[in-house]
């Protein structure tokens, strides 16, 4: 499972760069993950305020040119009253959750490229990052 979400992230980003006839407009897609929690290997960091609110705003922004976007975000009160159509389509900002969202979009940008239309994707995060003890990089999601 630890491979899981790197490995779609390269599909994703394998199937977004396919290149086909610029004839049509470039079918277009946004993964968006905001997480104001704080990574779980250093709970003496603080949560963030607002990264659900960066990520809510970069969500409304890609879909203007989206045809299909994920929103991965647990959104404050406030947040999910400012953006209640956003607020209905977020999903938890989970490794599973990007796995499933990563899937969906490839697939959709797989499709778009087979039948050969040039894909293009936005993928933004707003929340912690942190290195592992090997120095590895991450970002935090609410399960790791």
């Amino acid at each position: 499972m630890k491979w899981a979400a790197p490995m779609s992230l390269i599909l994703f980003f394998c199937a977004a760069t396919a290149v086909a006839s610029p004839a049509q407009p470039p079918v277009t897609v946004a993964l968006v993950v905001g997480n104001n929690a704080s990574p779980i290997d250093e709970p003496d960091l603080a949560p963030l305020r607002f990264a659900d609110d960066d990520a809510v705003r970069f969500f409304e922004l890609f879909l203007r040119a989206a045809q299909r976007g994920e929103l991965l975000s647990v959104l404050d009160d406030r947040t999910q009253a400012r953006h209640a159509s956003a607020a209905s389509r977020a999903r938890l900002p989970t490794l599973a959750e990007l796995d499933a969202a990563v899937r969906r979009l490839a697939g959709e940008l797989e499709s778009a490229a087979v039948a050969g239309r040039s894909t293009r994707a936005y993928v933004t995060f707003s929340g912690h990052g942190s290195s592992q003890e090997n120095g590895e990089p991450y970002l935090a999601f609410l399960d790791g």
